[in-house]
């Protein structure tokens, strides 16, 4: 998992994108920032880096990238759930989670949203990156710990436990687009989620790079895309 983030240009691209959302929303100064599923730590740098927060924390129910993490930052870290964060109420301006809701029960997916709200600032952001609906091949039946979401389901997640939504878009479009047209079942022996580790200076790295790129331009200028990506990424506030 630290060799795919640290290499593919789609998690560095993810990274980038969502923090500069996180700006453009508002968020310019944070004293206190949490990312809930930290990994192995690679956001919380860039959230150091970006904002310079007086307090980071990270929690990750996988305690081994844990002491990754912790030679990445000098957040503080634990292990815990999402659904049942250590913190008191009203602790930090930011939360994120990336790619966590959708491998939780779906109920306990729904209560983690809840508890992110519980542990942020009165106008503090959640920026969640979950995984979406496909739109040309079938989806399977949504059950515990292997769920997705469509943009009606997130915003209505989101909106029962007491958030506003700011932006909710599918993102990376034309590679899910290509997925989809030319599936072929995921390589079971790719080392990450049937990922196969690329990095930015190969070919095709450089392309996705440069698309990347062009995708983020293209969502900050707040222009449409077409309903296709397999990833929504949503900034949502209290």
């Amino acid at each position: 998992m630290a060799a795919l983030e640290d290499a593919h240009p789609w998690t560095r691209s993810m990274r980038t994108l969502t923090l500069s959302l996180l700006k453009a929303h508002g968020l310019r100064q944070a004293s206190a920032v949490l990312d809930a599923g930290c990994g192995t730590g690679l956001l919380l740098r860039d959230f150091r880096d970006t904002f310079a927060p007086s307090l980071e924390a990270g929690i990750d129910f996988a305690w081994p990238a844990l002491p990754v993490a912790a030679h990445r930052t000098s957040a503080l870290l634990a292990g815990a759930s999402a659904d049942a964060l250590p913190f008191r109420d009203g602790s930090f301006d930011a939360v994120h989670s990336a790619d966590v809701l959708q491998h939780m029960t779906i109920a306990g997916a729904l209560e983690a949203m809840r508890e992110f709200r519980r542990v942020l600032k009165p106008g503090g952001l959640a920026a969640l990156r979950l995984r979406a609906t496909r739109r040309f091949i079938p989806n399977a039946p949504d059950v515990d710990f292997d769920h997705a979401y469509s943009e009606t389901s997130l915003r209505s997640s989101l909106s029962t436990v007491g958030f506003q939504v700011l932006f909710l878009r599918r993102v990376n479009v034309l590679p899910s687009l290509a997925a989809e047209l030319t599936y072929t079942p995921p390589d079971p022996d790719a080392p990450v989620k049937g990922i196969a580790l690329r990095s930015e200076s190969d070919a095709r790295g450089k392309v996705l790079s440069a698309y990347l790129a062009f995708e983020r331009g293209w969502l900050r200028a707040g222009l449409p895309t077409p309903g296709v990506g397999h990833t929504l990424l949503t900034i949502a506030k209290t």
